[in-house]
């Protein structure tokens, strides 16, 4: 990983460089949006989202995934979701009451993805990883998502945890619907312009009857041309796929070169 540590004033700043390999700290509202970029000669880019972490126990910046990308055929953008300042566990990357996060960060996307010339986009991420990369997904018509054990509504998730959130990002309110997404099936009903693997723990029971069978009950008809599950037992409750298959799933997804329709109709999982 190149350890190097840029600082930016702000995005516009940001979106007026080139942006450099390492660290990007952009000064951002009371806090700063943090990324790391890893930039090979590709026109693939992995876009790489975490999990909940509890900040009394982790540094931030996070930048998890490290270890399932280092031997892709693709730049890596690793994304520190900013609501991690609040010293909560948990923000799904939508932002806050001075942060439009998901218009913010889908513009610095945009950058990074033209900066390193990449033609074909994966937004990869686990639990509200997984949500963050279904909805920054959305944003970018023909790319891929691939969401492990995602969240596919914020409502639907442990109420205490939610309600930690919307104290935090949102004063004890909800934010607005019309600037943030909450609900990847609301958003997704309205179009669906990208493609999406969508990998569920079968012992995840929480996250089976909570996220995963809403999201199939309502798209359904476009499973195997628009998304696909990938389905496996990798130990009980919320457990992801073991980091090798993490990593075997991306390379072969690659290798389709940008053609997600063939991966999603064609792809041997098995």
């Amino acid at each position: 990983m190149d350890g190097s540590v840029y600082l930016f004033r702000s995005i516009a700043e940001f979106e007026a460089a080139e942006v450099p390999a390492g660290i990007s700290s952009i000064a951002y509202g009371a806090g700063t949006l943090d990324l790391l970029l890893v930039h090979r000669p590709s026109q693939n880019l992995v876009v790489i989202f975490h999990a909940a972490a509890d900040p009394a126990t982790v540094s931030l910046p996070i930048f998890v995934g490290q270890g399932i990308t280092q031997n892709l055929d693709a730049s890596v953008l690793f994304v520190s979701d900013p609501a991690l300042d609040f010293r909560i566990p948990i923000g799904w990357y939508t932002g806050d009451e001075k942060r439009h996060l998901q218009a913010d960060l889908a513009r610095v996307i945009r950058h990074v993805a033209s900066t390193v010339g990449a033609e074909n986009i994966i937004f990869e991420g686990s639990s509200a990883g997984g949500f963050a990369a279904l909805v920054y997904s959305h944003a970018f018509p023909g790319s891929l998502a691939m969401a492990v054990n995602p969240q596919t509504d914020i409502y639907r998730y442990h109420q205490g945890k939610v309600d930690e959130y919307l104290t935090a990002c949102w004063g004890g309110g909800k934010p607005p619907a019309k600037e943030t997404v909450t609900s990847a099936i609301e958003l997704y009903r309205e179009s669906f312009p990208n493609y999406v693997l969508y990998l569920q723990n079968q012992r995840d029971e929480f996250h089976v009857m909570n996220h995963y069978e809403p999201w199939a009950q309502r798209f359904g008809e476009l499973s195997g041309t628009r998304w696909t599950t990938i389905e496996g037992d990798w130990g009980d409750g919320h457990a992801p796929p073991p980091p090798f298959l993490q990593e075997a799933i991306l390379q072969y997804a690659l290798s389709f070169e940008g053609h997600w329709d063939r991966l999603i109709r064609e792809g041997d999982f098995d």
